[in-house]
C-alpha cells in the first residue's frame, strides 16, 4: 500500500514537473511557427512520442487543415496525414473535438482512430493519441501524438496528455493573439501605405498595381484583382490582376443591361462569373456614398480561414476611398475636357454666339461675335444686351409648338455694332438650365441676314426683270411689223416725184420709224430673245479698246482712270461688239456720275475667281440711294434729265450679260460712288469666230 502511494506521488510529481517545464517553455515562445516547433520538441522529450500533428479547426466553416507535422516528418507521413483529411469520418471526429487513444493501431481502437477499416497506419507509427485543443471553452484544433512503440494509456497517463494539450491550447491561443496583434499593426501600416499611394501617385494604373502588391504583402493570397466602375456606371473594368486571377486583367463587364447587378451582390457575382471570374473567388465590394466604386476580388490559398477574409475589409476601406477619389478626378477631368471642347467649338464657330445671364448681360462672346460687333473681348463681358439690339426697330419672334416645348425661340430684329452701324439679324435663343431645370441664362446664336436679304432682293429684281422682259418682248414683236411696214412705204414714197414739203415730211416719217425700230431692237436685246454670236473674247483687250474709244471724253472731263488688269486671263465665250456695248454703257454712266463729283476717279479691274472672269467698274461719283439702285435695270428708267437718255442702256446691258450666261451686280452709296461687277464663265472649249 505504501508502495502504491509512493508511486502515485512520484507520478504526480512527474506530472507536475512535466507540465511546469512545458508551461515555462511554451510561455517564452510567442510566434505560432516557433511555438509549434517547441511543442513538438516538448512532446518528444517529456511525453516520449516520436512526433506530433497539429490540426487547426474552423467549426463555423466546417473546415480542418494541418497546421504542423513534426518531429518524425517524412513525405510519406505527410501524404498519409493529408489522405486522412479526405476521410469524412476523421474530419467529423476532429470537428467534434473527439478524444481518442490507441495503444496498438491494429486494435479496434486503432482502426476507429484511423477512421475506417482498411486504412494502414503510417510507417513507423504503432500507437496514437488524439486530444482536442480547447482554450476558454472554444475548440481550436486537435493534437495527435504518434508513438513508435505500442503504449498503455491508463487514466493517469491520459490525464497528463489532456493537461499537456490544455497548456498547448492556451499557448497557441496566446501566440495567435500576439500574432493577431502583429497582423493588426501590419494591416494598419498597409492601410496607411495604401492611403499614401492614392494621395501621392498621379497614375491610376500605378496606384492600382501598387495597391495589389501591398495587399498581397500583408495578406498573401493565390490571386488578386481590382475592378473599377466607369464614370457613367455602365461598365466594370478589371484594371489590374495577378496570380490565379491574372486572366481577368483588361476584361470589361457591361452593366448597361443589368442595372440591378451593381446593387445586388448575388446578381453581381453571377454576372462576373459569366465573364470569366472563378466561382471560388471572394468579392469585397468597394462602396462609397451609396454607390459601387469597384471590386476587390481574391482567391485564397487552400489553407486560408475566415480570418483572412475579414482582414481584407480593413484594407478595403482605404482602397475604396482611393478608387472613389480617382473616379471623381477622372469625372472632373472629363468634365473639363468637355468644357474645353465646347469652348473651342464655340470660339471657332462661323456664327456669332453670346451667352447672357438672366440680367441680360453678356457672360461670353465667341470670336465671330467679337468680329461681327466690333467690341474687344473684355469690352463684351458685362455688356447689356440692350446695347446690341436696336429696340427702335421692329422685332418679331418666330415660334412653333415644338420650339415652345424645347424652350428654343427664333427672333428677327436689328442689331447695332460698336461703330453705330446696323445689320438685320436672326437670333436663335435657348435657355441654360441648372440641375433643377431652372433657367440660369441664355445662349444666343446670331446670324447676319444682310447677305441673305441682298440675295433675296437680287432674286426679286431678277424675277421682276424677267417678267418685264417677257412683256417687252411681246410688245416689241407686235410693234416691229407695223413699224417695218411704215418704214418700207415711206421709202417707196420718197422715190416718187413729190413736192419738197411733202418729201421732207416723208423723210421725217422714215427717220422716226427707223429710230423706233432701233428702240425695239434694244428692247429685244434686254428680253434676251436674240442670242449672241459666240467667239473667244479677251476681256483685257476689250477693256483697253473701250477705254481708248472714250479716252478723249474722259480726259476732257478731268477723270482719273486707273487700270488693274490681271495678266493671262482665260478667254470668255461671247459676242465682242455686244460685250463692248455693255462696258461702254457702264463707262458712259460713270462719266455722268462723276461730272458733279469732287473726286473724279474711275477704276476698271479684271481678275479671275474660280471658274469665272470678273470685270469691276468702280467710280467715286454721286452714288445712288436704295430706291434708285433697285430700279436701274428697268427699261426706260433714267436719272438723267429729259432728252439726255432713253433709259435703255443698263436694261440692254443686263439682257446682254444674262444672254452670255453671266451676272451683273451693283453696289452704290450716295456720296461714295457706284461699283458694277460683271461675271462671265470661262470659255470651256475653243470657239471659231462667227461671220
Amino acid at each position: 500500500m505504501y508502495a502504491d502511494l509512493l508511486a502515485r506521488e512520484q507520478q504526480r510529481a512527474r506530472h507536475a514537473e512535466t507540465l511546469s517545464e512545458a508551461a515555462l517553455s511554451l510561455s517564452q515562445t510567442t510566434t505560432p511557427g516557433a511555438l509549434l516547433g517547441e511543442l513538438s520538441r516538448l512532446a518528444c522529450d517529456l511525453l516520449g512520442c516520436s512526433g506530433i500533428t497539429v490540426y487547426q479547426v474552423d467549426t463555423e466553416l466546417q473546415r480542418v487543415r494541418v497546421a504542423y507535422i513534426g518531429s518524425d516528418f517524412t513525405p510519406e507521413l505527410e501524404r498519409a496525414i493529408h489522405a486522412g483529411l479526405e476521410n469524412p469520418g476523421i474530419v467529423a471526429l476532429l470537428l467534434a473535438g473527439a478524444e481518442g487513444y490507441a495503444g496498438d493501431l491494429t486494435s479496434p481502437e486503432g482502426v476507429a482512430l484511423l477512421g475506417s477499416r482498411g486504412v494502414e497506419p503510417p510507417h513507423g507509427v504503432r500507437a496514437l493519441a488524439r486530444i482536442p485543443l480547447v482554450a476558454e471553452g472554444r475548440l481550436r484544433g486537435s493534437l495527435s501524438l504518434r508513438f513508435a512503440d505500442c503504449q498503455e494509456f491508463p487514466e493517469p497517463e491520459r490525464a497528463l496528455l489532456r493537461d499537456f494539450a490544455t497548456y498547448a491550447a492556451i499557448a497557441i491561443r496566446n501566440a495567435e493573439q500576439f500574432d493577431s496583434e502583429r497582423r493588426a499593426r501590419a494591416l494598419a501600416e498597409a492601410a496607411t501605405r495604401l492611403s499614401g499611394i492614392w494621395l501621392s501617385s498621379p497614375s491610376r494604373d500605378r496606384c492600382v498595381n501598387d495597391s495589389l502588391a501591398i495587399i498581397d504583402e500583408a495578406l498573401p493570397g493565390a490571386g488578386r484583382a481590382i475592378a473599377v466602375v466607369s464614370i457613367d456606371g455602365l461598365e466594370l473594368r478589371w484594371v489590374a490582376a495577378r496570380g490565379s486571377l491574372s486572366p481577368l486583367a483588361g476584361v470589361v463587364v457591361s452593366l448597361a443591361t443589368h442595372p440591378d447587378h451593381a446593387s445586388d451582390e448575388k446578381q453581381l457575382r453571377q454576372l462576373l462569373e459569366a465573364n470569366g471570374m472563378p466561382g471560388a473567388a471572394q468579392l469585397t465590394l468597394l462602396e462609397a456614398a451609396g454607390q459601387l466604386q469597384g471590386i476587390l476580388c481574391s482567391t485564397p490559398h487552400a489553407d486560408s480561414f475566415r480570418g483572412t477574409f475579414e482582414e481584407l475589409r480593413t484594407l478595403a476601406a482605404p482602397l475604396t476611398v482611393g478608387v472613389a477619389n480617382m473616379r471623381l478626378e477622372e469625372a472632373e477631368r472629363e468634365r473639363h475636357a468637355r468644357e474645353r471642347m465646347m469652348a473651342t467649338a464655340l470660339a471657332n464657330m462661323d456664327q456669332a454666339v453670346l451667352i447672357v445671364g438672366l440680367d441680360r448681360r453678356v457672360r461670353f462672346a465667341n470670336g465671330a461675335a467679337i468680329k461681327e460687333y466690333g467690341f474687344a473681348g473684355e469690352e463684351f463681358i458685362g455688356l447689356s444686351l440692350d446695347q446690341l439690339v436696336d429696340t427702335a426697330a421692329a422685332a418679331r419672334r418666330l415660334g412653333s409648338p415644338a420650339m415652345e416645348a424645347t424652350g428654343v425661340w427664333v427672333a428677327e430684329h436689328v442689331h447695332a455694332r460698336k461703330d453705330g452701324s446696323r445689320f438685320p439679324a436672326s437670333v436663335l435663343i435657348s435657355y441654360i438650365r441648372d440641375h433643377n431645370n431652372i433657367p440660369v441664362g441664355q445662349v444666343l446664336t446670331i446670324r447676319n441676314l444682310s447677305e441673305e436679304q441682298r440675295i433675296q432682293q437680287q432674286l426679286r429684281q431678277s424675277e421682276k426683270l424677267a417678267a418685264l422682259g417677257e412683256l417687252v418682248a411681246g410688245v416689241a414683236h407686235e410693234l416691229n411689223n407695223p413699224l417695218a411696214g411704215i418704214s418700207a412705204f415711206a421709202q417707196l414714197l420718197m422715190e416718187d416725184q413729190l413736192p419738197v414739203e411733202q418729201h421732207d415730211s416723208i423723210r421725217l416719217i422714215k427717220r422716226e420709224a427707223d429710230r423706233a425700230v432701233g428702240v425695239i431692237r434694244d428692247l429685244l436685246l434686254f428680253s434676251r430673245k436674240s442670242g449672241p454670236t459666240l467667239a473667244e473674247v479677251s476681256v483685257n483687250e476689250m477693256v483697253e479698246l473701250t477705254l481708248r474709244l472714250r479716252g478723249y471724253a474722259l480726259r476732257s472731263a478731268g477723270i482719273d482712270v486707273r487700270l488693274d488688269l490681271e495678266p493671262d486671263l482665260p478667254p470668255i465665250s461671247g459676242d465682242a461688239p455686244r460685250l463692248q456695248q455693255v462696258l461702254l454703257n457702264l463707262i458712259v454712266n460713270a462719266e455722268h456720275a462723276l461730272s458733279h463729283a469732287e473726286l473724279k476717279r474711275l477704276v476698271v479691274r479684271s481678275t479671275r475667281h474660280e471658274s469665272t472672269v470678273v470685270v469691276i467698274v468702280s467710280d467715286s461719283g454721286i452714288g445712288m440711294d436704295d430706291a434708285t439702285r433697285e430700279r436701274i435695270f428697268e427699261p426706260f428708267f433714267t436719272t438723267k434729265p429729259a432728252g439726255e437718255g432713253t433709259g435703255l442702256g443698263l436694261s440692254v446691258s443686263y439682257g446682254i450679260v444674262r444672254a452670255h450666261g453671266g451676272h451683273l451686280y451693283v453696289e452704290s452709296k450716295p456720296g461714295v460712288g457706284t461699283t458694277f461687277r460683271l461675271e462671265f464663265p470661262v470659255a470651256t472649249v475653243p470657239l471659231a469666230v462667227s461671220a
